[in-house]
C-alpha cells in the first residue's frame, strides 16, 4: 500500500489505489526478472562479482578500469582446502574427523576464529568454486563457467559425498 497517501474514502479512490498497487507489484516483478537475467548473463560470461563472496581459499579482487573482478588464490588457505579434500576423498576421513583435525591444528577460519564447524567443512566440500565452477544460485541449479583457479581436484568429491550422505551434491561431479 502507499504509506504517504491518505486513506481512500470513495470507491473511485479505492479503485485507483488498487490499480496503482497492481502496477507497482508488476514493476517489482519486472525488476526482479531483469536483475536475475543480468546476473545469469554475467555469470555465464565468467564474472565473479555476481556470485557470492569469495570462499575460503580465495580473495575477491574488485573490478577496475583495466580488468574484470576475479578471485585470487590465497595460498595459505588454499593449502587447507586441499588438505580437507585430500582427507575426505583419498583418506576417506569423516567430516567430523576433519573438523577435529582442523581444530586440533589451530588452523584459523576466514574470520580468524580457531573453531571449525562440521557445516563449514561440509559446505566447503560441496562448493563448486573449489573445482573451478561458479555458482549462481545456492541450490546449485545454475553452475556457470568460471575464470578462476581451482584449488581442489575436479570430479573426486562426488562419489565420496554420495557415500556419506546418500544424495548427490549440486554440481560437484563435473570434469
Amino acid at each position: 500500500m502507499f504509506v504517504k497517501s491518505p486513506p481512500a474514502s470513495t470507491p473511485e479512490e479505492r479503485l485507483l489505489t488498487q490499480v496503482q498497487s497492481m502496477i507497482a507489484e508488476y514493476e517489482r516483478a519486472q525488476i526482479l526478472e531483469r536483475t536475475r537475467r543480468g546476473k545469469r548473463h554475467r555469470a555465464r560470461q565468467g564474472s565473479v562479482n555476481v556470485l557470492s563472496g569469495a570462499p575460503y581459499g580465495y580473495r575477491y579482487v574488485k573490478k577496475t578500469d583495466s580488468s574484470s573482478a576475479y578471485y585470487e588464490v590465497v595460498e595459505s588457505e588454499a593449502a587447507v582446502v586441499r588438505t580437507v579434500f585430500d582427507l575426505f576423498t583419498a583418506k576417506q576421513i569423516s567430516i567430523g574427523a576433519i573438523t577435529r583435525t582442523l581444530n586440533e591444528r589451530g588452523i584459523p577460519t576466514r574470520t580468524g576464529d580457531s573453531r571449525w564447524e562440521r557445516s563449514t567443512v561440509w559446505a566447503m566440500l560441496r562448493n563448486p568454486t573449489y573445482v573451478g565452477q561458479g555458482l549462481l544460485r545456492q541450490n546449485g541449479a545454475k553452475a556457470a563457467p568460471a575464470h578462476h583457479t581451482a584449488v581442489a581436484p575436479k570430479g573426486r568429491i562426488q562419489p565420496s559425498l554420495r557415500r556419506e550422505s546418500g544424495t548427490p551434491a549440486g554440481g560437484m561431479d563435473r570434469d
